[in-house]
């Protein structure tokens, strides 16, 4: 049995960024700062890191959320993994990781001051309005083994 889930909870490090591949789809694209902790058992204390995931999110719902996807926005994403492979000009392959994203729930900014109006219910429900459409373009890029970002 395979099992390919991946669940990650951050803050954005960057605001996303929509394109549109070459069959017209929007792309959104993001990476989450994923704070974690481990102890040093040589030094008998926590160590502090980061990790930083790229996540992907294809059709109409990439598109209505894309702009509240801002920096410092702390989301929790619900997705796949996927490996994109690209050949370099030397011929060399090079290969990344990211998560397809299924799902995206998202809360405050670190951004926003309370001079700013802010409604949280209102994002999610924008969010929840397109997820039925997420579901629908979850398999546009079916792994045909072609890399859909040289489309774009």
């Amino acid at each position: 049995m395979s099992l390919n889930s991946v669940f990650v909870s951050g803050n954005l490090t960057r605001d996303a960024k929509l394109s549109t591949a070459a069959n017209g789809s929007a792309v959104l694209s993001f990476a989450v700062a994923v704070n974690q902790r481990h102890l040093d058992s040589k030094k008998n204390e926590w160590v502090k890191s980061t990790v930083f995931v790229d996540c992907v999110m294809f059709g109409r719902r990439a598109e209505g959320i894309a702009d509240f996807l801002k920096k410092g926005t702390h989301v929790a994403v619900e997705g796949r993994l996927s490996q994109w492979v690209r050949k370099r000009d030397d011929g060399s392959r090079l290969s990344s990781l990211s998560v397809r994203v299924t799902d995206i729930e998202f809360s405050s900014s670190r951004s926003v001051t309370k001079k700013e109006s802010y409604d949280p219910y209102s994002l999610q429900e924008i969010a929840h309005q397109s997820r039925a459409s997420s579901y629908a373009s979850r398999d546009e890029f079916p792994n045909t083994g072609t890399n859909w970002m040289a489309e774009l």
